[in-house]
């Protein structure tokens, strides 16, 4: 670097103060820098990372098909208590209408026709026996869609596996409820006289013991693999509805609101799930400059 002398143009060394030509002041004279090198430089411009495209809702993205094939079962479930309910009620009209029936004809004033008795008790069976088998249809199928329920969504829900095996329990306790009731009505089949027989009392008490087990193990079934299990799978989407439903189940009377309560909390969860799951599925993040 040099000072230029103001006065005749001459290129002095930086550290002097006075021309070396002409003597001139060169106290305000200033620095000339060299060609090769210029003042404010720009700075070498890094590349930047552009900032991460917006999101969609996280809740959204923890929907899988598993959520929608579980609810979906669970929906099912309620849909044949719905049907049991509706079963019921219809076999409970036809009960108080052949009591009444059967209550008028047996009038000695009324003149009773002699068939209507047996037709009424040929009746009466045809239709214990109907409802009967489709009771027993009915609750198969929604232990199956209840237990296939909680499988699925166990698939992105861990909680959920252990009300599932513990759901398991209830047809267990109910196999063995009926070979216990098989033991004691094999030892109540006797004569008094023969009641005594060790044999014949070992069969009543292995009988109650049998049926007290199997009564514990439907009731572990109960609270532990629907009760439970729908209490996770309300609070897994926020469904209030199915874990009142869940609860109401082992109340008396109560227990008719829970299919309903069960469908309407599995029909808007699985609304939710599917409009989140649209959501990511039509999420398309924007191109990242290079």
């Amino acid at each position: 670097m040099s000072k230029t002398c103001p006065s005749c143009g001459y290129d002095n060394p930086d550290t002097a103060n006075f021309c070396t030509r002409c003597g001139a002041s060169l106290g305000n004279a200033g620095v000339q820098w060299p060609t090769n090198y210029t003042l404010n430089q720009p700075v070498q411009a890094y590349p930047t990372v552009p900032p991460p495209a917006t999101q969609p809702p996280q809740p959204s993205q923890k929907y899988t098909q598993a959520d929608v094939e579980g609810l979906r079962k669970i929906r099912s479930y309620a849909l044949l208590g719905l049907v049991g309910i509706v079963l019921s009620l219809v076999s409970l009209f036809f009960s108080a209408l052949r009591s009444f029936v059967v209550i008028n004809t047996a009038r000695p004033q009324n003149h009773p026709i002699p068939f209507l008795g047996t037709t009424v008790a040929v009746g009466a069976v045809v239709e214990s026996f109907i409802v009967g088998v489709l009771g027993v249809v009915i609750a198969i199928l929604a232990f199956v869609f209840l237990y296939q329920g909680f499988m699925f969504i166990a698939q992105v829900d861990l909680s959920l596996r252990a009300p599932a095996r513990l759901l398991l329990l209830m047809p267990i306790g109910l196999l063995i409820l009926i070979f216990a009731a098989g033991l004691i009505v094999a030892s109540l089949a006797t004569t008094p006289t023969q009641f005594a027989n060790p044999q014949n009392t070992g069969l009543a008490i292995g009988g109650a013991l049998l049926g007290l087990l199997s009564l514990i193990l439907v009731l572990v079934g109960i609270v532990g693999g629907g009760i439970l299990g729908l209490w996770k799978v309300g609070a897994r989407y926020a469904e209030p509805l199915i874990q009142i439903g869940g609860i109401l189940s082992i109340i008396p009377v109560l227990n008719i609101l829970t299919p309903i309560l069960v469908y309407l909390g599995a029909s808007a969860a699985l609304a939710k799930v599917l409009n989140g799951m649209k959501t990511v599925t039509s999420y398309n993040p924007p191109p990242t400059s290079q």
